[in-house]
Formats: C-alpha cells, sequence, structure tokens
C-alpha cells in the first residue's frame, strides 16, 4: 500500500558563504609640484568602497577604490589635503558555481600605517578588511500530510519567513551643487564625504521602490581669507527594482551602498568657483521576503503496520522585525588641551557592540569616534580623536528565547558647541538600522513508509487498559507507546491541551 505523502516547498535565504581575507596595503606617494609641502601631518584618512563584486564560476572577484586623504600643516601654516586614489581586487575561491546568486562583500581598514619619508613624499603600509557573504534561495520538500496506512499524525505549524527572490542594481547620481549666497568662493577643497540613507522602501505594481536620500558634506578652503567653510546637502534619489514573483504580500528589505564617489569643485566664467559637481554610485542589493505558516508533520506512526519513519532537524527562520530609525546622540566632550580657539573640522564614526533582547527590548549599544581637527590658543592646528557610548532600544515583546539581532549604524548628521576652550558638545544624529529574526529549530518528518507484510501484534482480550500517568507527559507519547489515538486519548479523558495537568489514570483505547 503506498501512502499517500503531500509535500510543501520552503524557500529560505541560506548562507553559502561567508569569509574575510586581508587585503595588504603598501604604496608611496608623492605630492604634486602645485601642493606646498609638509610641515605636520594632521590625519590620513582612508576610505575603501567596494564598486563591484561578481561570480564567475566559481570565483568571487570583489574589485574597489581606497580613498587615501592626506590632511597636513604647510610651511606657512594652513590647513591642505591631498587625496591619492588606489584600486585594488581580491578574489575568493567558491566551492560550488554560484553564478545565480548576488554577493555582498564589504571593505574596511583593519589598520594603516602612514610614515613621512620627507616633507613631499609618503609611505602607507597597511591592510584592509575585505568580507564576502553569498546567499542562496534553498528550497526543501517538507511533508505536511500523510495519509492512508492506519496512519497516526502529529500535525503541527511553524512560524518561517520564505524567500520571493533577490536584486542587485547600480545607479549613477550627477548632481551640481551652488554654495550659498552668504559663502565665500572655494579655494580648495580639503574633505569631502556622502552617506546614503535609504528612506523608504515600498512594493508598487510588483516593483520595489526604493526612496532615499545622499548627504553630502564638503569642507573647503575659501578664496578671501582661506578660513575652512562647510557645504551640506542632501540629494533625493529613488530606484525600480525587478523581482520575479513579487506581490503585495511580500515585505522588503534594501541595502544601499555608495560604490563610487568624487566631488570637484566647478570654475564659471566669470573665474570664481562657486559650483560643485557630485558624481556618485550607488549600489542597490534589495530582498524580498513573505511571513508564512508552514504545517509540518513532526511525527507519525501507523497503528496496524511496522512503519519506517524518517526525521530531520530544520531550522526555520522568520523576520519578526525591520526597524529604521534615527535618533540623537549627544555628549560634552573634554579635549585636555591647554585651549582652543576654533574647530576647523569635525566627524564622527559610529561602531556597534552589542545587539540583544532583554526586557522587552532590544537594546544596541556601541561607541561614536569624534575626529576634530582643532586651532589651538596660538591659532596652530593638530588631530584630536575622542570616544563616547551610545545605547539605543526598542520596545519589542516576543515570546520567543530565540532571537537575534543585528544592527547596523551610521552617522547622518553632526553638528558642535564650544562650551569654552577646554570642552565641546558634540551631537550625532544617528541612522540606525536592526533586523530581529527568530530561529526555531525543528525536529520533523522527512519520510513515512509502512510495511504491510509486517502488521503490528494486537491484544483483542480488551478494548481498553489503565494507564497512570504523571504530570507533563505528552499524550502524544502515550498513544505512540499504546499504539493507540491520541485524539480518542484526549476526548474519552477530557484532557485539554498537549500535555496531562496532573498524575491520573487514563482510558487507553486499543486499535
Amino acid at each position: 500500500m503506498d501512502l499517500k505523502v503531500l509535500r510543501q516547498d520552503v524557500c529560505q535565504n541560506k548562507t553559502v558563504f561567508n569569509r574575510s581575507a586581508e587585503q595588504s596595503i603598501d604604496i608611496d606617494f608623492v605630492l604634486p609640484d602645485y601642493y606646498p609641502s609638509v610641515n605636520k601631518v594632521l590625519k590620513c584618512k582612508t576610505m575603501p568602497r567596494i564598486t563591484a563584486c561578481a561570480i564567475n564560476g566559481q570565483t568571487l572577484t570583489c574589485e574597489g577604490t581606497l580613498n587615501v586623504l592626506l590632511m597636513y600643516v604647510s610651511s606657512e601654516n594652513e590647513v591642505c589635503s591631498y587625496e591619492h586614489i588606489l584600486n585594488f581586487t581580491k578574489t575568493f575561491e567558491l566551492d560550488n558555481d554560484y553564478s545565480d546568486c548576488i554577493p555582498r562583500c564589504h571593505a574596511q581598514e583593519e589598520y594603516m600605517n602612514c610614515r613621512l619619508v620627507n616633507e613631499r613624499k609618503f609611505e602607507l603600509h597597511g591592510a584592509l578588511g575585505i568580507s564576502a557573504k553569498i546567499r542562496k534561495k534553498h528550497t526543501e520538500k517538507v511533508i505536511c500530510d500523510i495519509d492512508g496506512g492506519n496512519m497516526v499524525v502529529n500535525r503541527g505549524i511553524t512560524p518561517a519567513t520564505s524567500l520571493i527572490g533577490m536584486a542587485e542594481k547600480y545607479m549613477n547620481i550627477e548632481e551640481d551643487l551652488e554654495l550659498g549666497a552668504g559663502q565665500p568662493s572655494i579655494r580648495y577643497l580639503l574633505r569631502y564625504d556622502a552617506k546614503a540613507f535609504n528612506v523608504d522602501c515600498k512594493i508598487i505594481s510588483g516593483k520595489i521602490v526604493a526612496k532615499g536620500e545622499m548627504t553630502v558634506m564638503v569642507l573647503y578652503c575659501s578664496q578671501e581669507n582661506n578660513i575652512p567653510q562647510t557645504l551640506r546637502s542632501s540629494i533625493p534619489f529613488s530606484q525600480i527594482i525587478d523581482i520575479e514573483s513579487l506581490n503585495e504580500e511580500c515585505e522588503c528589505e534594501c541595502c544601499v551602498d555608495i560604490a563610487g564617489l568624487e566631488i570637484k569643485p566647478r570654475t564659471s566664467i566669470t573665474g570664481e568657483t562657486r559650483n560643485l559637481t557630485v558624481c556618485a554610485k550607488l549600489r542597490f542589493t534589495a530582498n524580498a521576503t513573505c511571513n508564512n505558516d508552514v504545517p509540518i508533520i513532526f511525527d507519525a506512526f501507523s497503528t496496524k503496520y511496522n512503519s519506517d519513519i524518517t526525521r530531520n532537524d530544520m531550522t526555520f527562520e522568520k523576520i519578526l522585525k525591520n526597524i529604521n530609525d534615527k535618533f540623537i546622540n549627544k555628549s560634552n566632550i573634554d579635549l585636555n588641551v591647554t585651549g582652543v580657539n576654533s574647530v576647523i573640522d569635525l566627524w564622527c564614526e559610529p561602531s556597534v557592540n552589542s545587539c540583544v533582547l532583554k526586557d522587552e527590548e532590544i537594546r544596541t549599544n556601541g561607541e561614536i569616534r569624534v575626529c576634530m581637527i582643532i586651532n589651538d590658543k596660538d591659532d596652530n592646528p593638530n588631530y584630536l580623536e575622542r570616544s563616547f557610548e551610545f545605547e539605543y532600544t526598542y520596545p519589542f515583546k516576543n515570546g520567543s528565547e530565540n532571537v537575534s539581532c543585528t544592527a547596523k549604524a551610521a552617522i547622518s548628521k553632526t553638528s558642535f558647541t564650544i562650551l569654552n576652550n577646554n570642552c565641546l558638545e558634540v551631537t550625532a544624529e544617528t541612522a540606525i538600522t536592526i533586523t530581529a529574526v527568530n530561529k526555531i529549530k525543528v525536529s520533523l518528518v522527512t519520510d513515512a513508509k509502512i510495511n504491510e507484510d509486517a502488521k503490528k501484534e494486537v491484544c483483542h482480550d480488551c478494548a481498553m487498559i489503565i494507564y497512570y500517568a504523571n504530570e507533563g507527559e505528552m499524550v502524544w507519547d502515550i498513544a505512540r507507546k499504546y499504539n493507540s489515538s491520541p485524539d480518542e486519548i484526549s476526548e474519552i479523558n477530557s484532557i485539554e491541551g498537549n500535555s496531562i495537568c496532573e498524575t491520573k489514570p487514563l482510558l487507553i483505547p486499543i486499535k
């Protein structure tokens, strides 16, 4: 007799590759002739970016750029900067062909040592950390029902998040920025940066529409008095991303990374430099998922035949919450110096130390490093670093003990106030992204067979037997032991629920 076994496909986003490697940096460069010579190095700031990552057969290739920004003091006591761009490539060998997958790569500075060889030559030694992750749409068949062969099944439901699809898309932004009416013209740029924030992500007509903004910051020296000036601007963007089988019931997650950035001053026909040309390359990676309940079979047996039941452990993931929020961090920074006349430049770099679910709250703890270039009381430029801790909490009630949380933080806006000649009040608007996932490991039936030639021996001397059950015993375990029906045991003994609430005798019907 063949059993009627009903199976259902479950699609999950499975990590098939996750590895990190170091990319060594060993270069030297010389300032061009039109740059002033170096009297003192303030800061050598490196900004690695992944420009492209692709899978070819069993090789993953990550390409990127390393922007080296050297901020220094010239012999005339002016703050200057020089940008050197280095291209790099890192390859990873894969154990399989994942050409149908979309990789995610990230680069960060591990350590950097910048040495001044002479007043115009530098040596840079260090390493970048390149991390690569590949997630694949993995489909498994799960038995959701068994019929025939006098089978008794222990059915159940497990929550899960099924992956619908993934997509990747690039977008180029070209924008002209103009200085405000009260701002002096540009002499040369000192530093620039940009951050992309995904503000809104919706599904419209079977497509993902991602809308966000790219914040741009430019620090420059003016033509009039060489005093550093700051220009801040926000550039909105929107992108349509296609994912096959997408519907309105899906949920989407979209990450936006800046894969390339270049900002250059532009001189008008009048000879004034009051415009900036922004060229940026954005990389979108989108996942579409659907939360659903998966019917499964925990256990099964036949009351008439010997059966062969195969069970395996399977982990189901359910996305409980995606959080995109902004919050304000404010701290007084003691500089521990003899005095501060002015702040030339200040920026913040956040890092997340932990993200856990505790006492019905998601708690994220981290640190914000404050980097600044100041003029001391004698108007000499100096570079300082200080840090302060931050905590972000989000109310979240969930009864499961298997919730894991991941968080990323970025600074969207920074401001400061000089309280006195040795203290600053720093305000950092922080954008945080948190994903809370419930991971459930379930032992379920993956195959079932019966042997019609091996019937079970049944005692026909009585219709029922008495079994003394202990508190906490499961009705299913008792039924399996005595080859009976759990539903009939519950009905005859007026049992509510799946377990015995108190020690007592039970009537067990014999099949």
